[in-house]
């Protein structure tokens, strides 16, 4: 969406109110007007983490003692900064206008805001990596709580790949015995689980796929004693029999999710993996018995 001067400060201003638990400004010049000011400081009290990165010696004086006011800011200077890129966990938007009052009343502006939409296309993902750059070339003005005790491990500055390594970690932690790591599969990038049950593995994405990896022939033989399988057949989820591939698909109940829930909620985590192992351990009884006729 390309941002004339008027709309590039109306989505700026939508940014700041919008964001949820993170907020990145990448600006070289800082000295707030009282409206953006205003807006920073109700962010702060949302308990957004706020990281501002602006050029060496830019932020000082009164501006550097008002905005050290605010609690959950964190202040980082980069030497040769002329990048202006603001972004929270839904939109980017890459211009020039600086937060500079200057730039509200008298300049020229223009910019682009880009929607992430979940999983990040291309641009978004160069656009991250360009900041993460940044923010590794620069030292620390000041720093909030949160930050001097985690550092700048904001999410939303996380590629796709990082995101569904700390996925795969979550997993693995609510799983308890069930080790996960980031694979290419049919399902794309996804977290993996090789061998959940022996000879199947387990895809995650905002479904479950139990994959069997027996011998094409035999695990056509296995899937067909599924092939009725009902779709309410595990309690609180979904079933869909693939004879194709072969694999069973385990998905959350109507109107939901399962990649919604099962990184946050450790209790649904559980519920999904003894139903998955109540699935695995009927298909290797089958297996069995395929390979003994």
């Amino acid at each position: 969406m390309f941002l004339n001067k008027d709309l590039f400060i109306e989505q700026l201003f939508a940014l700041i109110a919008e964001a949820k638990k993170e907020l990145v400004l990448v600006v070289p010049y800082v000295k707030t007007s009282k409206e953006v000011f205003k807006a920073l400081q109700e962010a702060s009290k949302r308990g957004v983490e706020v990281l501002m990165v602006c050029r060496e010696d830019c932020v000082k004086g009164k501006e550097l003692d008002k905005l050290q006011r605010l609690e959950h800011l964190t202040i980082l200077a980069h030497p040769n900064l002329h990048s202006k890129i603001y972004l929270n966990e839904q939109h980017i938007i890459v211009g020039s206008m600086n937060l500079y009052e200057y730039s509200e009343l008298f300049n020229r502006e223009a910019g682009i805001m880009i929607q992430r939409n979940g999983w990040a296309s291309e641009e978004v993902e160069d656009c991250l990596e360009e900041v993460q750059q940044i923010i590794s070339g620069a030292s620390v003005v000041f720093h909030s709580p949160h930050v001097a005790e985690e550092g700048v491990d904001f999410t939303v500055l996380k590629s796709k790949k990082e995101r569904l390594e700390d996925h795969a970690k979550i997993l693995s932690k609510f799983f308890t015995t069930k080790k996960f790591q980031v694979l290419q599969t049919e399902e794309g990038l996804c977290p993996t689980c090789l061998h959940f049950y022996d000879q199947i593995d387990v895809v995650v994405s905002n479904r479950l796929v139990l994959q069997l990896q027996y011998p094409k022939p035999i695990a056509k033989k296995v899937i067909e004693h599924f092939k009725q399988l009902p779709e309410d057949y595990l309690a609180n989820f979904r079933t869909y029999v693939d004879a194709y591939k072969p694999q069973i698909t385990i998905y959350a109940e109507e109107g939901s999710y399962i990649g919604g829930h099962i990184y946050t909620d450790r209790s649904y985590a559980k519920t999904l993996e003894t139903a998955a192992l109540s699935l695995c351990k009927e298909i290797d009884h089958i297996y069995k018995q395929v390979r003994v006729l």
